[in-house]
């Protein structure tokens, strides 16, 4: 099947899960920020990857939140919170997202946490962070040079 020109039979489109083929419709991620609360509208779809590399359903319960951790969160706590990876597949029913991004401010500074036998890293501002993330996605190609790091102050 070719959509616009784009091959989408391969398995960056579909996946199989419980011996179904089904087409992707959210591509695998992790948010960038620290987390992601997700209202579930009790339609199925949304997995997560869970420690042995599998991809297991979230449970679509109306009315609940689903809670995904990020990016940042991770860096933030060496590796001890991990960045939630998870997609959508369809379900062959329309299915709405509302999800909610708790982020700090783009001037906000990340600096190491005092965690007992973590790597330090050079605090950073979270925009810059976020920019250098959003950058490296297809639709923002060449876009990079419109903003220059801020770095945080030493």
């Amino acid at each position: 099947m070719r959509d616009g020109g784009i091959d989408v039979s391969g398995p960056d489109f579909n996946a199989v899960h419980n011996g179904r083929t089904r087409a992707i419709i959210g591509r695998e991620h992790a948010d960038s920020g620290f987390v992601t609360l997700l209202a579930q509208d009790g339609v199925e779809g949304l997995q997560a990857m869970n420690l042995a590399g599998e991809w297991i359903d979230v449970p679509p319960a109306d009315g609940t939140l689903a809670v995904n951790f990020g990016q940042l969160l991770e860096r933030w706590t060496a590796g001890r919170v991990k960045a939630t990876r998870h997609r959508v597949v369809s379900r062959g029913r329309e299915r709405f997202s509302i999800p909610f991004f708790y982020e700090p401010r783009i001037d906000a500074e990340i600096a190491p946490l005092p965690l007992a036998g973590a790597a330090a890293f050079e605090p950073f501002l979270y925009g810059d962070y976020l920019w250098d993330a959003a950058t490296k996605f297809v639709e923002m190609s060449g876009v990079r040079h419109l903003r220059q790091p801020r770095r945080a102050t030493a």
